[in-house]
Parts: structure tokens; sequence; C-alpha cells
């Protein structure tokens, strides 16, 4: 049901916006980009994962010493696989920079709502008295976190759609 309601949300956007200029189901199109890049980079970076591991069973390389700088070389190197089907399909079916400009969003709400999870279950249904927090006063920065960050992204929604709006995206 929550995911009827979200497709509803962006058909509203876009209905919202309601410009000449902006691409039909523009949100929708995007979410289906999207979709599909998270797709073949996952697929890419699994790929990856495993093939280091195999090799690694076999020839000691350096790249195992540094789990943090490992993830960072294969995420790096699965986004510039990516990048190359990305480029060639991208002219092939004249996939606009308004689409990629909002992919490039979806993923910072998208961070930004992992944020808000992340706090939420950390500090809230893991057993903190909210009666303690109110009583206390908000002093934790988790706390801060789940405070503003909404609005930041309510900020954003409303930005975004303005720049949708004066043909600025």
């Amino acid at each position: 049901m929550n995911e009827i309601i979200l497709l509803v949300l962006l058909l509203f956007l876009g209905r919202v916006i309601n410009s000449k200029r902006l691409e039909r189901f523009i949100f929708f199109k995007t979410l289906a980009v999207f979709a599909a890049m998270l797709f073949f980079s996952t697929t890419v970076f699994l790929i990856l994962v495993f093939g280091l591991l195999l090799i690694s069973q076999y020839i000691v390389t350096p790249l195992g010493q540094s789990p943090f700088m490992t993830m960072f070389m294969l995420i790096l190197v699965s986004g510039v696989i990516l990048y190359f089907p990305v480029s060639k399909l991208a002219n092939k079916w004249h996939i606009s920079m308004t689409i990629f400009t909002l992919i490039e969003y979806y993923i910072q709400w998208g961070l930004i709502y992992i944020t808000l999870y992340q706090v939420a279950v950390d500090n809230f249904i893991k057993g903190t008295d909210i009666e303690k927090l109110i009583e206390g006063g908000v002093s934790s920065p988790a706390y801060l976190m789940l405070a503003f960050l909404p609005s930041f992204i309510s900020v954003w929604i409303a930005t975004i759609m303005y720049k949708l709006e004066k043909h600025e995206i």
C-alpha cells in the first residue's frame, strides 16, 4: 500500500508543476532509470566482491588489508563500469539531463531518509524513553538530526519543484 501511495505522490508532484517543458511522467521515468541503474550497479558490485574473494583465496592481495579502502575501490570500479552502458543507453534512448539531475536528488533524499531511519531505530525503537528526552532536553546530535532532517527534505522537495517549474533544471 505504501508503494502505491508513493507512486501517486510522484504523479501528483508531476501534475502540480504542470510545466509544458517538463517531460510527461518525469518522476516515474526517473524512478525507472534509477532502479535500472541500481540493479546493474549492485550486480556489478557483487560480481567484483565475489571475484575479489575468489582471487584472494589463491593470491595474497593488499586489497584485503583495509576493508574500508577495499570497499571504496570496489565502489569506484563499479561506478566506472556502470558509466559505459549508461552513457550509451542515455544517448540511444534520449534520456534527458533533467532525469539525471532528479536521480541525484533521489539519491540524496534516500541517504537522508536512511539516516532518519537509522536515528529513529537506534534512539526510539531500541528503548529510549521519550519522556526523558522531553524532560532532559535535546542534547544528542542524533536527536538534532532527527529533528532537522525531515525539514531539510521538505525544503529540498519544494526547491526542486520550483526549479522545475522555472525551467532551471
